[in-house]
């Protein structure tokens, strides 16, 4: 299926805070008129990286030296069906719903998700953004090449149609589980 933007254990919140500071300073570059301050967004975005990597690091090494030898087992040997210790019975479960797709329908999922992705985020949010603040660079944003009265309510389309696409693939994996219950 398609890459999101949640970590490993599911969670999308501690990948999206860890942007915040960059994104922060260049806002307020973008917001003051300040190209210096905005470039300064980079240096954040770098300082923020490697600290963060320093950080996970030391994390990783923690990690290895306290579950090194069964990861190192499972690498060996692979991971068995039904035998997740790591996993909640949660993640389990709907890890078989999406094991138990079919190609078609696995395809049409992947298809959903990258559709959605690409209507929420850059044609939806990021151009009602960009739409509010006026650019002088369209890019390939499609709401922005449209009249200024149709922006915003394009963009917001497309957030509905990310949506949308979203729910779709939902809809396919409890599909899928209710027709193997019955």
């Amino acid at each position: 299926m398609a890459a999101t933007l949640a970590g490993p254990d599911g969670r999308a919140w501690p990948w999206l805070l860890a942007t915040l500071p960059a994104a922060g300073v260049v806002l307020a570059g973008t917001l003051l008129h300040s190209a210096p301050l905005r470039w300064a967004g980079t240096a954040v975005g770098l300082g923020a990286g490697l600290l963060y990597a320093r950080w996970l690091g030391r994390a990783a090494r923690h990690r290895l030296g306290t579950r090194g030898p069964e990861l190192l087992d499972v690498m060996r040997k692979g991971v068995r069906r039904g035998t997740e210790p790591d996993r909640s019975p949660e993640e389990q479960e709907r890890r078989a719903r999406l094991d138990a797709l079919s190609r078609r329908r696995t395809a049409l999922a992947g298809l959903l998700v990258t559709a959605g992705v690409l209507s929420v985020a850059p044609q939806g949010v990021v151009a009602l953004g960009m739409s509010l603040l006026a650019p002088a660079n369209r890019s390939w944003f499609l709401a922005l090449y449209l009249p200024q009265g149709w922006q915003v309510p394009v963009a917001a389309g497309f957030v509905l149609l990310g949506a949308v696409c979203f729910f779709g693939v939902h809809r396919l994996i409890r599909a899928k589980h209710a027709a193997e219950r019955e």
